[in-house]
């Protein structure tokens, strides 16, 4: 299961009584994977890290005209999160 298609813990506790024992095994999975980078090897981390901040750049793109502007000079593969111009919330709210 990936980590996208999760439920959040507040859906996992709104299970019926007959789905107990699948919410329990949710929920501890979900558990493992959010705590999963304490027992991960470092370098190891910083490469999902980096991943993950590539993936949320193409969905920043691809869903919001504000970002798909800010970020437009970045590469379509930056992972160093210092090239990221600063967002205020001033700037968001006009």
């Amino acid at each position: 299961m990936k980590p996208d298609a999760m439920k959040s813990p507040s859906e996992l506790n709104r299970c019926s009584k007959a789905g107990n024992v699948l919410s329990c095994i949710e929920r501890s999975y979900w558990t493992g994977v959010q705590f999963r980078a304490t027992r991960m090897n470092p370098a190891r981390v910083q490469v999902e890290q980096r991943q993950r901040l590539r993936h949320l750049l193409e969905i920043a793109r691809a869903r919001s005209s504000y970002y798909r502007e800010k970020f437009r000079h970045l590469d379509v593969s930056c992972t160093d999160i210092e090239e990221f111009p600063v967002t205020t919330k001033a700037d968001m709210m006009n």
